[in-house]
């Protein structure tokens, strides 16, 4: 019942649009903790039911029946991503296009890529290492049909951003970000 509850409580922390995330700092780790997590969740409510009388014995098994076949799906998605980086050794779908450092922390520009039926994106994180295996991640900027930009650290406090043109309507835009 405590591996279930911990279970439940670690896939709620990473669903919620949590400030602040905690991801290992190879990328493929985090779809192989997806990958785990996704096959522990259903498992566990499953297992639990054992502990349980027979009324809220059968509710626990339809309930982890019922978990079990988005968490597959999830499971599905995630690890084939983690094969995918195993091989080539990038995350194409979360490419890294610029970073600068400030502050004992790390700013790193992503272009995001979700196939053949979107559009790239732009996301800027603050990143900084927790241990050396793991760091805390806030998003501090994204915008939606963005192919390139930089990033140049302006002072201490600020960093500018520059997103190129998407298509041939768009404009250069230059944003100042206080840090």
């Amino acid at each position: 019942m405590v591996a279930t509850f911990t279970i439940v409580t670690v896939t709620c922390l990473n669903i919620i649009d949590l400030p602040i995330k905690l991801r290992f700092e190879e990328a493929k780790y985090n779809y192989l903790f997806v990958s785990i997590l996704s096959i522990a969740l259903p498992l566990s409510i499953f297992l639990s039911s054992f502990t349980l009388k027979k009324w809220a014995r059968i509710m626990t098994i339809i309930i982890s029946i019922v978990v079990a076949f988005p968490s597959m799906i999830v499971f599905f998605f995630a690890s084939e991503s983690f094969s995918d980086i195993s091989v080539e050794g990038v995350d194409t779908s979360f490419d890294k296009i610029s970073e600068v450092e400030s502050n004992g922390s790390t700013y790193r520009l992503y272009r995001t890529n979700g196939g053949a039926t979107t559009s790239f994106g732009l996301v800027l994180r603050k990143e900084a290492k927790l241990t050396s295996n793991i760091k805390t991640v806030k998003v501090i900027f994204s915008k939606y049909q963005a192919r390139e930009g930089t990033l140049m650290l302006i002072n201490k406090n600020s960093l500018e951003l520059r997103i190129e043109p998407y298509n041939e309507n768009d404009k250069l835009e230059v944003i100042t970000l206080t840090i």
